[in-house]
């Protein structure tokens, strides 16, 4: 018999496609969109307002990446 589950995860890690803020946000404010780089280790963070985002492992491993498509 299954287990009867009461609890729903509203916390779901899901991640806006890579090109949302390049095809959606007004060109006035293209050049503060959030952006994909390479650090010095050669990882992938997030860019967002100068400041670097993303774990020791970089963003490949999070959903949406290039990598994770791959």
């Amino acid at each position: 018999m299954g287990r009867a589950y009461t609890v729903i995860d509203s916390d779901g890690h899901i991640l806006e496609p890579l090109t949302l803020w390049n095809d959606y946000i007004d060109p006035a404010f293209r050049d503060r969109a959030p952006k994909l780089v390479i650090d010095k280790d050669g990882k992938e963070r997030l860019l967002v307002e100068e400041q670097v985002l993303g774990s020791q492992q970089g963003w490949a491993a999070s959903v949406g990446s290039a990598r994770a498509r791959v």
